[in-house]
């Protein structure tokens, strides 16, 4: 019962079955087997700690921990490991290359072990590609507010697009910090909002301040007034902005409710 309860609180935190199962067999393997077969096979094909080393991202002092049996490789290392030497990754995680009378608990564990490693690395892949779209989007953003000018509608068709990516990757950066999907969805939700605040105040100041027509409206129009005088009228959310001298760059700007 007690052990059904543990299993029950794990789940709830938010771990797959194939992660515990990972993590508890983790404890089963013989490091020292697995560290002898790990120098098998880097004198075999006559490499040395420090060359493994380099190739992996790791230190000399790791590998040789990891030959010693006093530590066990990352399971995103095991599968790295397997495919540099040519093995199976429960091969590596026994031991020894597989004969058939492997111990049909060390291939379950070996087996079990390897979904989860794969797994880790996919994930740590998709993490590291959305960085660095993340970075993309928010660099389009940044160049798309510095390069165009206020009156060409692809500043704001740029901008936008940069946050959107931004905002994307944030759903698959935040997995890891928010414990909950909700908490998640808020995060993402409120980084979206931040975004269009941010779009909308640098409107604001700039037609307030600079006199600068608004970059982010959904609608621009020329317009008579009563007395027939031509006038240009740009729509955003909040409020619009007035010309009454479109023909005139200098000619001020003003704040009208929509």
């Amino acid at each position: 019962m007690e052990r059904q309860t543990q299993e029950g609180r794990r789940h709830a935190g938010g771990e797959s079955a194939p992660e515990v199962r990972g993590v508890e067999q983790a404890r089963a393997v013989d490091l020292r087997r697995m560290g002898a077969f790990l120098r098998q096979l880097r004198c075999e094909q006559d490499v040395t700690q420090e060359a493994l080393a380099d190739r992996l991202g790791v230190s000399a002092r790791t590998v040789s921990r990891w030959e010693n049996g006093t530590t066990m490789p990352d399971l995103v290392m095991v599968v790295e490991l397997a495919k540099a030497f040519g093995v199976s990754i429960p091969e590596l995680i026994g031991g020894g290359r597989k004969e058939p009378a492997m111990d049909a608990a060390t291939e379950e564990t070996a087996r079990t072990m390897a979904t989860y490693g794969e797994h880790e690395l996919r994930a740590r892949r998709r993490k590291t590609v959305a960085a660095m779209l993340a970075a993309f989007g928010a660099l389009v953003v940044m160049s798309a507010l510095a390069v165009f000018p206020r009156d060409s509608s692809w500043g704001s068709v740029y901008a936008t697009a940069g946050a959107i990516v931004v905002v994307a990757t944030a759903w698959v950066l935040l997995a890891d910090v928010c414990a909950t999907r909700a908490r998640r969805v808020a995060a993402t939700a409120a980084l979206a909002v931040a975004f269009a605040a941010m779009f909308l105040l640098s409107d604001y100041v700039g037609v307030t301040q600079f006199n600068q027509p608004p970059r982010f409206c959904y609608q621009k129009e020329y317009m008579a007034d009563s007395a027939g005088r031509e006038r240009m009228v740009w729509r955003t959310p909040l409020y619009s902005v007035v010309s009454n001298d479109p023909s005139n760059q200098s000619a001020p700007l003003r704040i009208q409710a929509s």
